[in-house]
């Protein structure tokens, strides 16, 4: 008998790859969702003829609703983030696929524990669609290695440039290198390196949607010494990089790809890179000795430990 699936977050770049193996496989499709893609989730419907489709935007909702009128074997459908958790509760599949990026897709996996399903999670945490792009970058204001326009969204530019003037204040002259970066330039970063690397990622560059800088939360700072020159690791013993280990945090910045979390993250070790995740935070993460991967598994045990006990 051919295995059932529900695949939530369907038109996004993962969820589409699982879709060729779905496909590849012959499973059926018992669920599909998308937040927006109207034109997308359709031609899927019209492929795979699910039973049930949830849409989490309430505008592109209404839009598939109306094509799907007068349909011959119209899947259900469901609406709004409540809707998303109601499809990854139904009886019917054997398995849910979640490829829900980050936290809107949590609720909807504590669903689907909840009722017994199988679930598989085919999303990294910070795995992003090839089309998001934050809806708050600013250009950066503080010091950059040229006049080149760098841009972060708008809470970590200020953080940067706060920290930036505390910098100054002790002596140290820190330049901003590189912050958003989209899914596509970093599709062809990726690509470059596996080309120059006999087609191995030896984790010097984040695959395209998990890199930090699409998120416009990270970014690279360097010193004067290091400005038009290869990012190594000695920066960790320069005036500048002591100065970001001991004072980023206070800003609500986190040196995101530690020397001693390097087989935990993937990622060579990188001293210049900051990734903005709130003062808070970022202090708690240096006083537990946590990086961005551990810290998120921590928040995501905590909340479903938090929902088990009824609240």
């Amino acid at each position: 008998m051919s295995k059932k699936i529900t695949l939530l977050g369907s038109t996004g770049s993962i969820g589409t790859q699982s879709l060729d193996v779905i496909r590849a496989q012959g499973y059926e499709v018992y669920g599909l969702s998308a937040h927006s893609h109207v034109e997308k989730i359709l031609q899927q419907i019209e492929e795979f003829h699910p039973k049930y489709v949830c849409m989490t935007d309430p505008d592109a909702a209404a839009k598939l609703d109306a094509a799907l009128a007068g349909r011959a074997n119209a899947p259900k459908l469901l609406t709004g983030p409540e809707g998303l958790k109601e499809l990854a509760a139904l009886d019917g599949p054997d398995v849910v696929l979640n490829s829900v990026v980050g936290i809107a897709g949590l609720g909807a996996s504590l669903c689907a524990i909840e009722s017994g399903h199988d679930l598989a999670l085919a999303n990294k945490e910070s795995l992003l669609d090839e089309t998001y792009v934050p809806q708050d970058l600013v250009k950066l204001t503080c010091r950059k290695i040229s006049s080149d326009p760098i841009q972060m969204r708008e809470v970590a530019a200020q953080a940067l440039s706060d920290m930036f003037d505390a910098a100054k204040a002790d002596g140290v002259t820190l330049y901003a290198h590189s912050g958003y970066r989209s899914y596509r330039t970093q599709k062809t970063m990726y690509s470059n390196r596996l080309k120059r690397n006999n087609g191995k990622d030896d984790g010097v560059v984040a695959y395209p949607g998990a890199s930090d800088h699409q998120t416009g939360l990270g970014i690279d700072v360097i010193n004067k010494a290091g400005i038009g020159k290869k990012f190594t690791s000695a920066f960790a013993n320069t005036k500048e990089g002591k100065w970001i280990a001991e004072h980023c945090w206070d800003y609500g910045f986190v040196i995101r790809y530690q020397k001693e979390k390097e087989e935990i993250t993937q990622i060579t070790y990188e001293p210049w890179h900051l990734r903005y995740v709130g003062v808070q935070i970022a202090q708690y993460m240096r006083e537990n000795n946590l990086c961005l991967e551990e810290f998120t598994s921590e928040w995501k045990e905590a909340a479903a430990a938090y929902q088990a006990a009824g609240n």
